[in-house]
């Protein structure tokens, strides 16, 4: 996921991101593939089997038991293992959340403070901090209700809410600005978009209220919280000072002037062929 999520936001750290974004993201995805179906069959192949730590239930840290279960030593020892691992995907969930408060700070969603950056690649230090200081502050919460899922849940949801809004949008834009200049082009089109979103909506329901009935709700009630409460802050605060970030609004007016000399030029072929269709009948019948 942090792969995945990460590497898209890195286009102005990385060199020829046009190129070598695609590729890493690919590559993600196949080691991600490769790794989850050798996972399932190293844990099933493991007495006892596929319990309920492995899909979630008891524990959001599978590897800990299965770690335990290989080197023959208790559960908390075979954490030591995941440690280093968890820094990293947390240094990346830093990133990612960094690059996201700044980029709705900059478009007036978030306050302005938020859309400041450090050094020449553009760090975004304030969005980082603020995210790490809502995480330690959200983490005691999460504890207290509900000490192993809550929080990876609520992550869950609001990520397949997030991507099925994402791809919703892949698919407006590629109706209403077709013309646009991007940098990479997805060669699936619209239907890929599709199979997302009902893949992403099964996931989502499944997290949200088939899981629940075998261990509890509080994650599904946190969850619509969170919604609502974003709704309510959206349409009070937001609508008020939302805007177009620089780089948004280059790229809009561009689309915008070649939809409009795209639109004149095929009304200026519609006239034309209507008038050379008035004057020779024949030749407007062929056209």
């Amino acid at each position: 996921f942090v792969g995945i999520d990460l590497l898209p936001l890195t286009s102005e750290e990385v060199v020829n991101a046009t190129q070598s974004i695609p590729k890493a993201v690919l590559s993600v995805m196949g080691v991600m593939f490769v790794l989850c179906i050798w996972l399932q069959m190293c844990v099933a192949g493991q007495a006892p089997g596929l319990d309920g730590d492995f899909f979630g239930l008891l524990n959001v840290f599978p590897l800990s038991p299965g770690f335990g279960h290989i080197f023959n030593i208790s559960r908390r020892f075979g954490t030591v293992f995941s440690i280093a691992p968890c820094f990293l995907s947390c240094t990346g969930f830093m990133f990612v959340a960094g690059r996201q408060f700044n980029a709705l700070a900059r478009s007036g969603l978030l306050p302005k403070v938020l859309s400041s950056t450090y050094g020449a690649d553009h760090t975004p230090l304030a969005g980082m901090l603020a995210a790490s200081v809502i995480g330690m502050i959200v983490l005691p919460l999460a504890w207290m209700y509900d000490p192993y899922t809550l929080l990876f849940r609520v992550a869950i949801s609001g990520g397949c809410a997030a991507y099925i809004l994402v791809l919703c949008c892949f698919i407006q834009f590629r109706f209403a600005f077709s013309t646009m200049n991007r940098q990479f082009t997805n060669p699936l089109g619209i239907p890929s978009a599709i199979v997302g979103i009902l893949c992403f909506a099964l996931i989502e329901i499944s997290v949200l209220f088939i899981l629940p009935l075998r261990v509890n709700f509080y994650h599904t009630y946190s969850f619509i919280g969170a919604v609502v409460l974003a709704v309510i802050y959206y349409y009070t605060v937001v609508v008020h000072a939302q805007t177009f970030s620089p780089e948004e609004q280059e790229n809009f007016m561009r689309n915008y002037i070649i939809n409009a000399n795209l639109k004149k030029k095929q009304t200026l072929k519609a006239r034309s062929r209507a008038q050379n269709g008035r004057i020779h009948p024949s030749i407007g019948e062929r056209v």
